[in-house]
């Protein structure tokens, strides 16, 4: 599997957690698709290029990402 692939799979997860409860020693609340993806952005942006992003971030936007 590559890395994008690796990625669109962290979207899937990020995508399936929404709204259902975090545990407490990851802050406790409900988990956000959104605020995640931002976070992950952060982490691994320079692992991809601006085209990349564009491509990922469309296929978040398919799985309701952004709104």
């Amino acid at each position: 599997m590559d890395r994008i692939e690796e990625t669109y799979n962290a979207i899937d997860q990020m995508a399936a957690s929404h709204g259902k409860p975090r545990l407490a020693q990851f802050g406790g609340g409900k988990w956000d698709k959104n605020e995640e993806l931002a976070l992950y952005k952060k982490q691994v942006g320079d692992r991809y290029t601006p085209l990349q992003w564009r491509m990922i971030l469309s296929y978040a936007k398919g799985k309701g990402f952004g709104g």
